[in-house]
């Protein structure tokens, strides 16, 4: 259909991942300025590992399911359905 390019599409994606490491990382090293609640190395750099990580299929599947939620929303009046009482020995 031409209304995305591939080259835009994988710039972005790539600029999106390290943003948002950048940004994971960030906080994670202001944190153990202030706070130093890190008892060792070791898990600070497990820590880090999962701030890289988390960047890649997280971030996605969370986009996709908010995407998801706001065009159902839009899609549908968000209306609540009467629950029935039931009691507390039901």
């Amino acid at each position: 259909m031409g209304l995305l390019d591939p080259m835009m599409a994988v710039a972005f994606f790539f600029v999106s991942v390290v943003f948002g490491s950048a940004l994971s990382v960030g906080t994670l090293i202001l944190e153990e300025q202030q706070l130093r609640r890190t008892p060792s190395a070791r898990d600070l750099l497990r820590i880090g590992w999962a701030a890289l990580i988390e960047n890649f299929g997280y971030r996605q599947i969370n986009l996709w399911f908010r995407l998801q939620g706001a065009l159902r929303f839009m899609k549908k009046g968000s209306t609540w359905a009467a629950v029935p009482r039931a009691g507390f020995n039901a």
